[in-house]
């Protein structure tokens, strides 16, 4: 069974204009993935790392010979790293969306290849400025041409042939980044003349056979797992559809939370620690690859979602129960990917899981939680913690989990920043990115549009309800902290401590999060006043209660996905100066 992983240091590269260069994640991870990472990796119980590919960095083919400039090293580098990892019963798997759109200023590419243009797309919307421009048109190598097709497999089969001992691929084939010309539902650009007149699946199961023909020509041994990540949100389309058209060895992974209802029915669309899941979607796809005799697999966090990911772990390992028995239990199962390129830490949530997975493990969720609490917190009182993770699972339940909140919202951010007094100072910011921050925090509560259908409202909740969930969310974890830290009082162990500190952190940035929303209201609302000046005494409070715990715990405060810190220690102490100051607080 693959257990896949990657580190939180390695820079997963999003740059959609890239097509040669040597500062991919391709290139840079040999030097990342040091013997000591790869030691790490693998004591944690996994034997697979992810790597993000763009198939124009690393293969070189006369069809495109503009791509692939530096192939030679990529492969090299690649080779290294498959080696390395080898010695420590771990296997590379290259994550990519081929073939990735190119852009419209490539005039010297459009002029000799126009034969093969497909949809275009303009990515502002999703990524920016670049230099304080728009990014410009990206214009799909159009799929439905067999010269695209042949280019397709060959590309992979060279790969492949490059790097025979490579794990496998791990294939997106919905959105983020325009690639194949159905990616996008092409609002904003043009269709192409041939594959806008055909339906969204046919265009995907197409290409999933390209890479798997090109694979499996010349390493059968490799896998080939196609991620159903958005095909029925982006794409609007039919994964049922999409996988009776799909042929060879072929693993279908599916994301284990998407498209299923929490306890306060709130749809969950995103990768979720509120929901314990497995989602009735996520079932119902992994049953029709069975009904087609291929292998399944899960995608999941197991530390953390945008709901917070500023921390180590959310300490929810029942969360995580049903998600490892349907891993234990489900007989086409070849394995699971534990995280995407944030929440990478090893935790007692990755410990936890792999417990879970265990033939040992008992099939109820008490009494597995107690065992394993026993077991990594020798001394502890193991039914107080397990009775603890469980009261931080129930905290989680009503997350206000839709999108404008977990991109736009300040629960990462909220704990290092200083809200000053008077009027609405600037934007809060995207959620997962490090953006200069601001107290309007209006982008959190907008309305939320399904991609695939602009007419179609998705889940979204107002300011004032936001409020009234982070609270309810707060008070109860507070309640649950006290719980757990009295389990955890009698284990003097390394896990013990860090496991604590967590929770005490989390507790932190669910209070700033209350305190920023308030300011919100307050600034929205007309101004600050003599409630601000108490909210910031509390908030004081707050952040000298857990500012020693960042000091000394480098993990806390760091997102890997935009590899910067949300908060760290020097961020907190001047916070702390500012708020003494502001509240008049002796030193």
């Amino acid at each position: 069974m693959f257990k896949i992983w990657r580190s939180q240091y390695s820079k997963y590269g999003h740059s959609p204009e890239a097509e040669n260069e040597l500062f991919a994640e391709t290139y840079t991870a040999d030097a990342t993935y040091t013997d000591a990472e790869l030691k790490y990796i693998s004591d944690g119980g996994f034997n697979g790392i992810w790597l993000n590919m763009l198939l124009h960095n690393v293969v070189y083919n006369e069809a495109f010979p503009e791509f692939g400039l530096y192939a030679k090293e990529q492969q090299e580098k690649l080779r290294s790293l498959i080696k390395r990892a080898a010695n420590y019963g771990i296997k590379v798997y290259l994550c990519c969306q081929p073939p990735r759109a190119v852009n419209e200023w490539d005039k010297a590419f459009w002029e000799k290849h126009g034969d093969v243009a497909g949809a275009a797309e303009r990515l502002s919307a999703l990524w920016g400025t670049k230099d304080g421009h728009e990014y410009s048109n990206f214009i799909s190598i159009c799929t439905s041409l067999p010269k695209v097709q042949k280019y397709l497999e060959e590309a992979f089969a060279d790969l492949s042939r490059a790097l025979p001992d490579l794990g496998g691929y791990i294939l997106i084939t919905a959105s983020e980044f325009p690639a194949h010309c159905r990616t996008f539902p092409h609002v904003n650009g043009w269709q192409c003349p041939r594959c806008g007149k055909r339906p969204p699946e046919d265009v995907i199961a197409e290409v999933i056979n390209c890479v798997e023909r090109g694979v499996h020509s010349v390493a059968p041994q490799q896998t080939v797992i196609a991620w159903n990540w958005s095909w029925r949100t982006t794409m609007n389309a039919s994964p049922s559809i999409i996988i009776r058209q799909l042929k060879g060895n072929l693993v279908i992974m599916g994301d284990a939370e998407r498209g299923g209802r929490d306890k306060a029915g709130t749809l969950i669309d995103e990768y979720a620690m509120c929901y314990e899941g497995p989602s009735p979607i996520f079932l119902e796809d992994m049953a029709a690859a069975e009904a087609h005799n291929f292998g399944t697999a899960a995608k999941l966090q197991l530390n953390v979602t945008h709901e917070l990911a500023s921390v180590p772990n959310l300490p929810v390992p029942g969360q995580l129960f049903a998600r490892a028995q349907w891993v234990k239990h489900t007989s086409s199962c070849a394995g699971f990917m534990g995280c995407w390129n944030f929440g990478n830490a090893i935790t007692a949530n990755t410990a936890a899981f792999h417990y879970f997975t265990s033939q040992e493990c008992p099939n109820d969720m008490t009494e597995a939680l107690v065992t394993f609490a026993a077991r990594y917190f020798p001394g502890c009182d193991a039914n107080k913690v397990a009775d603890g993770w469980k009261a931080f699972g129930d905290a989680l339940e009503g997350y206000p989990h839709c999108s404008p909140w977990l991109y736009m919202g300040c629960v990462n951010w909220a704990l290092g920043y200083f809200c000053p007094p008077g009027k609405m100072n600037g934007k809060g910011g995207r959620s997962w990115q490090y953006d200069v921050r601001g107290d309007d925090l209006s982008a959190a509560f907008a309305k939320s549009l399904d991609h695939a259908d602009p007419n179609t409202p998705r889940s979204s909740f107002t300011d004032v309800e936001v409020l009234e969930r982070m609270q309810r969310i707060s008070q109860k974890w507070t309640q649950a902290l006290k719980l757990f830290e009295e389990g955890l009082a009698s284990s003097a162990t390394h896990h013990a401590e860090e496991e604590l500190n967590t929770a005490k952190v989390v507790n932190a940035c669910f209070i700033s999060t209350c305190n920023m929303l308030r300011f919100y209201l307050m600034k929205k609302n007309g101004g600050t006043g003599h409630e601000y000046l108490e909210l910031q005494r509390q908030e004081l409070k707050n952040v000298l209660a857990v500012v020693n715990i960042v000091k000394a715990d480098k993990r806390q405060g760091f997102h890997s996905e935009a590899q910067v810190y949300m908060f760290d220690a020097k961020m907190l102490e001047e916070k702390i100066e500012k708020l003494k100051k502001l509240t008049g607080a002796e030193e």
